[in-house]
């Protein structure tokens, strides 16, 4: 969850340099390349089609995106693009919503499966993201990769996929006084990622979106304070041996009630 925006480019020019962290501004970011994972979700309430958040294409009909992206109302995805043009495309609607039993409305186990009405066909546009096998922690100076359609520094949205490289910081300086101060705790359930060069950070609108680092999924943005201020980097949901389990137990007793023709 975002809870600020960057209230001017002012602040590009006051922030510190700091842990090899600069401002930031995808945010900043940059045409995203081949990313045929991605999914855009959309809100479709009182005949109003807003821009949610990203997600994760993990299954052929199952996307992986952040529990507070559920405002309520009907959510439909769209698949294997990188420029948005409603008027020409056509979405998945999202039949369920199974967020985190634990999920509190803060980062903690803000994580969402959710299930699509129909399969995706599988191409060179669409294709699927698998969880990390190894479910070793991240490295602190490991670099990743996060792209959305969320907000840039002249748009609330982007209707082209952006993307940016971020640095994984270690806990103990995301946790430190001058950093998040423990609100949030950074745990082990939680990453913290930064821009050494100053090229962006991801924004609201972005929320859901994959962490991928070295090619392998490994987080969920979740939020973090404002957008690209110095030394409040974005927080992920850490792809985790936890939740990469909660995820694998969730389809398949979910799939297995389908196969026995029980009611979801």
């Amino acid at each position: 969850m975002r809870l600020s925006l960057l209230a001017s480019v002012s602040i590009l020019a006051i922030c510190v340099l700091l842990y090899g962290c600069t401002c930031m501004k995808i945010i900043g970011g940059k045409d995203a390349g081949s990313k045929p994972y991605m999914v855009a979700l959309y809100l479709y309430n009182a005949n109003q089609q807003i821009h949610l958040c990203g997600g994760t294409l993990i299954e052929r009909d199952w996307v992986l995106t952040a529990a507070h992206c559920d405002q309520g109302g009907v959510i439909k995805a769209f698949l294997g693009t990188k420029h948005i043009d409603q008027s020409n495309m056509k979405a998945t609607e999202v039949v369920q919503k199974i967020q985190h039993e634990n999920y509190n409305r803060t980062h903690s186990n803000d994580i969402m499966l959710l299930k699509l009405k129909k399969p995706a066909v599988l191409n060179n546009n669409i294709r699927l993201l698998g969880l990390p096998e190894n479910n070793d922690d991240v490295k602190p100076g490991t670099l990743c990769n996060v792209a959305g359609w969320g907000r840039t520094l002249t748009l609330l949205y982007s209707p082209t996929l952006q993307e940016v490289n971020v640095t994984v910081i270690d806990r103990e300086t995301c946790n430190s006084k001058d950093y998040y101060n423990h609100n949030p705790t950074i745990t082990e359930d939680l990453l913290c990622a930064c821009n050494k060069t100053g090229g962006g950070d991801a924004c609201q609108g972005d929320s859901g979106s994959p962490l991928v680092c070295e090619g392998i999924f490994r987080g969920i943005v979740s939020g973090g304070e404002g957008c690209g201020l110095a030394k409040k980097p974005g927080i992920y949901v850490n792809l985790n041996k936890k939740y990469v389990t909660w995820i694998k137990e969730k389809i398949h007793h979910h799939n297995h009630q389908e196969e026995s023709g029980n009611q979801v």
